[in-house]
């Protein structure tokens, strides 16, 4: 009938903007009108931070897009860009910081959910900005015509739709992190089966100036008869108000009632699409949709959105999201949160200011890598290469690309002391601290995990960074090699316990970054103690009071440990009459990276801890003595075939999940093969029957010596059997000296090297003296390397400077006897 057809949508028509001519500025804008670019949907938008420098729209000069590339440029780098992209028209976005408004005194209501806690702690750490935006445009001899956006001018349609589009765009580094932050949705269960109630002549506008609440008729907004969101329904086309905060903020409850009340009559109506979100997606549409339906009471996915919105006469092509999406303001919940703040807490610390003490800005759970950039740079290999000029940043051709140029920005930006200085004051420039954002994107590379907005281990940090380095450097044929400034060999000495003849074995392909430092719990001086105070405290618990003690922390020894980790091995199974086994330095570093292993599997709760325990490390540390010696005068050498019996091939899988369940790695070894590979549970079981023999946890069994061809067949069999290639098997046994485990590691970390045209390291690691002083150590703060806090200690010209992300203060009181990650320079 004619009156259904006049409810359909009309296909969008593209508004194309004013002409050519419109507006006062047209005589300016026409020489320039081809170069305006609209950023199509997920383009590549540079608009937070510099490509070139540390410069963001908060500086002096604030941010310039250009209008043709997308890049962000700050004003001192214009020229250089300009020269090498040819580009004439940019946006310049200009910010500034407002002073918080001033609170009357009241009683704030107690929050009574953890989203209200939320929506208070977000309320008070928002940090609110004066924008201002400039078109800019170059002309001969780099003359600038400025024309300012303040008061929306009327502009050609082309021009406003440049400017528009990038606006509305998310920054490139931002919209790396919304993908890792969008939650895990689900289809709704009802989504396929809506029920769609006859419009009956209603249709909803895509005027986003039309949308009102049914209920109370308040529009989008913040002020009188406000709401902060509507929600459209997508059974009946109620427009409602989202949910009311506790304090009275945001939404007026409306849609839920709404859902409620079509509930009350037996109408079941469950999904509701939060307007301002809604966009095209391919064939489709995307938005937030929620569900209040009983079973689901949460963000799902509708994948029939587009069909639904048609319903009431909504064409989601027709549509721009104004409104951000429930990941976009978690996401802006974690850049503003204020984390750390953890360690020498009620100190009155003297803030540290200058070359070298410049703050990393914490992004959202980036303290562990500004803490590791800390470190890195604090050293002359990296200072040498990547902090004393500006030739790599220069020299680039894709800066926004090019992992070398955003380490010669980031290690110039914080050594130069351009970003350290006192926080200005609101409305001022502000240039303090630097937001490596741009850096994390390219440094991550494909790891998931450094590309999400989680909290990640410092250490694995390190290593991935520095393999990524070594791939940027190596595919500029540079020569750099970073690693050798941290890399060193162990020496293993082999002692037949029948015949007393020896055998030495440096494994120069085995090149480790950090020692391994294991707490033996065991040695801990003060177990006593800590005894009695842990039983008075489970007392006083038990009474319902708290213990008001100063509480005892178990201490080990560092001498204690080093021992402990440097003793002999008895392996009674190996060679003709069993071998002992001694390990020492087979070189030593120009700098040492320790690595305390704290953390270890629970089986009662089955989760990963901390060990609570100090371990005073000191400030110099001589290593000498346990420095491999080689063959010494009386000594016998070992015949070739008697040193030891090549160990039966072990899934290194199901050996890595036994030890996160804590079990030693020697037991998980042996436990696999004396199960014949059969998996965890055959394994676990065999280790839970075997902890009471005398030989538990068993010693570890050398790795067989490499055949001929290089390697042990067996163990290249293993790895191939996990779908790995045999050129890749074959290298990674060779750059570890065969171990199975570590050969998986080092395929994981190395995702692109295929291992077919390359030779194993020919070069000779750096070797030197044993004796190190200490100068810089990175702390964590939590339950696990996952969650908490990191932060840095760094010995600046003799002085301790503690880094907590942005915060840059001189240390009264380093914890040396709490790090995670320590930093030794040869002496």
């Amino acid at each position: 009938p004619p009156e259904w057809w006049a409810q359909m949508p009309v296909a969008a028509v593209e508004d194309t903007g004013a002409p050519d001519d419109a507006g006062e500025h047209a005589e300016a804008l026409k020489p320039y009108l081809s170069k305006f670019r609209v950023a199509a949907k997920g383009a590549g938008v540079y608009k937070e931070e510099c490509v070139y420098s540390c410069a963001r729209c908060t500086s002096e000069h604030g941010l310039f897009v250009g209008l043709e590339s997308f890049l962000g440029v700050g004003d001192a780098w214009l020229a250089h860009h300009r020269s090498r992209a040819h580009e004439d028209v940019f946006l310049n976005i200009t910010r500034r910081r407002k002073a918080p408004e001033e609170k009357e005194d009241a009683d704030v209501p107690a929050a009574k959910s953890v989203a209200d806690a939320i929506s208070q702690i977000t309320k008070e750490a928002r940090v609110d900005y004066d924008e201002k935006l400039t078109l800019v445009l170059f002309g001969e001899d780099a003359q600038r015509t400025l024309i300012s956006l303040d008061d929306n001018p009327l502009l050609p349609g082309k021009v406003q739709k440049s400017i528009d589009s990038v606006m509305k765009a998310n920054d490139v580094g931002r919209q790396d992190d919304l993908k890792d932050w969008q939650p895990d949705l689900k289809e709704s269960r009802y989504a396929r089966e809506l029920e769609q109630v006859a419009t009956e002549g209603k249709v909803a506008s895509c005027n986003p100036a039309d949308w009102k609440c049914g209920k109370t008729g308040a529009t989008m907004g913040k002020g009188e008869n406000q709401t902060e969101s509507l929600w459209l329904n997508l059974s009946d086309g109620f427009i409602g108000g989202g949910r009311r905060n506790w304090d009275g903020t945001g939404g007026n409850n409306s849609a839920l009632e709404h859902y409620e009340d079509m509930k009350s009559l037996g109408k079941e109506y469950p999904l509701s699409v939060k307007l301002g979100t809604i966009t095209a997606d391919g064939d489709g549409a995307v938005g937030d949709v929620f569900s209040y339906a009983a079973d689901e009471g949460d963000m799902v996915i509708d994948p029939l959105l587009k069909e639904h919105l048609a319903h009431w006469g909504i064409d989601a092509a027709a549509l721009d999201k104004t409104e951000k999406t429930i990941a976009e303001m978690e996401l802006d919940f974690n850049y503003q949160f204020e984390w750390g703040r953890v360690l020498e807490d009620g100190k009155e610390l003297e803030p540290a200011y200058g070359p070298g003490l410049t703050g990393l800005i914490n992004m959202g759970n980036t303290c562990y890598m500004n803490s590791i950039l800390q470190l890195l740079f604090s050293i002359e290999p990296f200072i040498a290469t990547y902090g004393t000029n500006l030739d790599l940043v220069t020299a680039s051709t894709s800066p926004h690309t090019d992992l070398r140029c955003q380490l010669n920005k980031i290690a110039h930006g914080m050594l130069s002391g351009n970003h350290s200085a006192v926080q200005p004051p609101f409305g001022m420039p502000d240039e303090v601290g630097i937001r490596p954002k741009l850096f994390k994107m390219l440094a991550a590379g494909s790891s998931e995990e450094f590309k999400s907005g989680s909290q990640q281990d410092a250490v694995d940090y390190l290593y991935h960074l520095l393999t990524q380095i070594e791939r940027a450097e190596k595919g500029a044929g540079s020569g750099v090699n970073l690693d050798g400034a941290f890399e060193f060999v162990m020496q293993d000495r082999l002692e037949c316990n029948q015949t007393k003849k020896v055998k030495y074995n440096t494994n120069m392909q085995d090149r480790r970054k950090t020692f391994d430092l294991k707490i033996p719990m065991h040695l801990c001086k003060n177990q006593a103690e800590y005894e009695t105070y842990s039983a008075k405290c489970d007392e006083i618990k038990k009474q319902g009071g708290k213990c008001e003690d100063e509480p005892v922390v178990r201490r080990v020894e560092f001498q204690d440990a080093l021992e402990f980790n440097m003793q002999d091995a008895d392996l009674p199974d190996a060679g003709k009459g069993g071998l002992t086994k001694r390990t020492r330095f087979g070189t030593f570093p120009p700098y040492l990276l320790l690595q305390v292993m704290r953390y270890e599997f629970d089986m009662s709760t089955m989760t990963s801890h901390k060990l609570e325990v100090d371990l005073p490390m000191p400030d110099n540390l001589d290593l000498n003595p346990y420095r491999g010696t080689g063959l010494q005068e009386g000594e016998v050498e070992m015949d070739e075939d008697v040193t030891v019996t090549p160990a039966p091939a072990c899934n290194p899988a199901t050996v890595a999940q036994l030890v996160e369940m804590g079990f030693p790695e020697s037991a998980c070894k042996k436990a696999v093969i004396e199960t014949g590979n059969n998996g965890a549970e055959a394994a676990m079981a065999w280790v839970m029957e075997h902890m009471e023999d005398a030989a538990f946890p068993f010693a570890d069994e050398p790795a067989a010596a490499p055949a001929a061809g290089g390697v042990d067949e067996g163990a290249v069999s293993m790895l191939m059997a996990m779908g790995f290639e045999r050129p890749k098997c074959l290298k990674a046994l060779q750059q570890t000296g065969g171990d199975q485990e570590r050969a998986v590691d080092w395929i994981f970390s190395h995702p692109d090297d295929s291992g077919a045209d390359e030779a194993p390291a020919t070069v000779q690691p750096n070797d030197g003296d044993g004796k190190y002083e200490l100068v810089g150590f990175v702390s964590h703060v939590g339950r696990n390397t996952s969650c908490g806090h990191y932060v840095a200690h760094i010995k600046k010209d003799g002085k301790w400077i503690f880094f907590n992300d942005e915060k840059v203060v001189h240390s009264q009181d380093p914890p040396r006897d709490c790090g995670y990650l320590y930093l030794y320079k040869q002496l």
